[in-house]
């Protein structure tokens, strides 16, 4: 605990090694490594003796079964039966004119409300 205490304090993670310190009940700044350790060399030792063992290297980490990980909310549908706000066409117009969008009718390509309402039709 103490080595993993250090090492978040030594990478920045200040917040995070103050609340295992309270999470732990114990008063983890009061201890200190001896100066021969450090996590890394731990982690490495663990990673040599297993290969040693299993002809294999470790695998330390994989990825979550669980999809509520909360890292990639941008992804993500919502949950059935949520409706999302309409953008009205008033709204979306001020918005282009804002933006320097021209909205003359010489254009060639469709408008954003014409394709929406073929795609409607489909």
């Amino acid at each position: 605990m103490v080595m993993i205490y250090r090492t978040l304090i030594q990478q920045g993670y200040l917040d995070a090694a103050t609340a295992m310190e309270r999470e732990c009940n114990v008063g983890l700044a009061q201890w200190d490594l001896a100066d021969n350790m450090d996590l890394y060399y731990v982690i490495q030792d663990f990673e040599s003796y297993f290969e040693l063992k299993f002809q294999k290297k470790p695998v330390l980490v994989k990825k979550s079964l669980t999809a509520d990980d909360g890292l990639d909310n941008r992804r993500r549908k919502p949950p059935s039966g949520t409706t999302l706000p309409r953008i009205s066409q008033a709204s979306a117009g001020t918005k282009n004119r804002q933006s320097g969008a021209s909205t003359s009718t010489n254009s060639t390509a469709p408008s954003r409300s014409n394709t929406t309402t073929t795609n409607r039709q489909s």
